[in-house]
């Protein structure tokens, strides 16, 4: 029997990776990944683990993909603290259709994004760790972005953020349009 349980978001390949906790007075603990569990759901193989930290409330980060042959599927979970996540369709005929959704350490899921998705995040306490799996590993060649005040996604950040609190490359990154035939 599998501790797992994949929930896809209305109209989208796209959901959340659900894990069992097993409580107890104590406590709980939870199996939160199992490749064998996962492959069975349909989800692909995750061979690189990758783990974020960020210490300002409001921080945007993203909007980011890699582009094929190097795409790759990916699995977040906040660790510790809250943020909202927003993952974009890059793929036809879905292209620009936004999915965005809070998470904090208390969630029993991780957010999966298969490969054609861009993904970022803003935070919304101090101190917020995000852990991330990978389908394939990272390929600097392969590095695409768009930005994340980008006006055709109208995406609604749920704290106010200036542009200067954006990294130079989320600054740089170029609009949804720029990348539309990349998958």
């Amino acid at each position: 029997m599998s501790n797992f349980e994949f929930q896809a978001f209305e109209g989208s390949d796209a959901g959340r990776l659900f894990f069992k906790r097993n409580r107890d007075p104590r406590g709980w603990l939870a199996e939160i990944f199992n490749q064998a569990d996962v492959s069975a759901l349909g989800l692909p193989v995750f061979g690189q683990d990758n783990t974020s930290f960020t210490d300002r409330s409001g921080q945007i980060r993203g909007l980011h993909f890699q582009t094929p042959p190097h795409a790759q599927a990916k699995l977040f979970r906040v660790v510790s603290g809250s943020a909202t996540q927003v993952l974009v369709d890059l793929r036809p005929p879905s292209f620009g259709q936004t999915i965005t959704l809070p998470m904090t350490q208390a969630d029993d899921f991780w957010l999966y994004a298969p490969e054609g998705f861009a993904h970022g995040f803003q935070t919304e306490s101090q101190d917020v760790i995000l852990h991330y799996k990978l389908s394939a590993p990272f390929c600097a060649d392969a590095l695409g972005s768009v930005h994340p005040f980008d006006a055709k996604l109208a995406i609604a950040w749920p704290i106010a953020c200036a542009q200067d609190w954006l990294s130079a490359r989320d600054r740089g990154a170029g609009s949804l349009e720029a990348v539309r035939g990349t998958f």
